[in-house]
């Protein structure tokens, strides 16, 4: 999407539908960590952002998807 858009400043990674733990991979990965769904959730958009932030992008995501996460993630 980035390619798509060379000007854009900021990049909105959503992250407000997505089906978390209906996929067996994501499933495997949230039984393995300590924060279950939300830890992977973390995990993703953390490496999303790190991307977007090397290509010089501000990123943005709506806050019901972190809402609902524990204080640690």
């Amino acid at each position: 999407m980035l390619a798509l858009h060379p000007k854009a400043t900021r990049v909105h990674i959503g992250c407000d539908e997505p089906q978390l733990g209906s996929h067996a991979l994501t499933a495997a990965a949230a039984a393995e960590d300590p924060d279950g769904v939300s830890g992977v959730l973390v995990q993703h958009v953390t490496r999303t952002v790190g991307v977007a932030r090397a290509l010089g992008r501000t990123c943005l995501m709506w806050h019901d998807a972190a809402a609902q996460m524990g204080e640690r993630c």
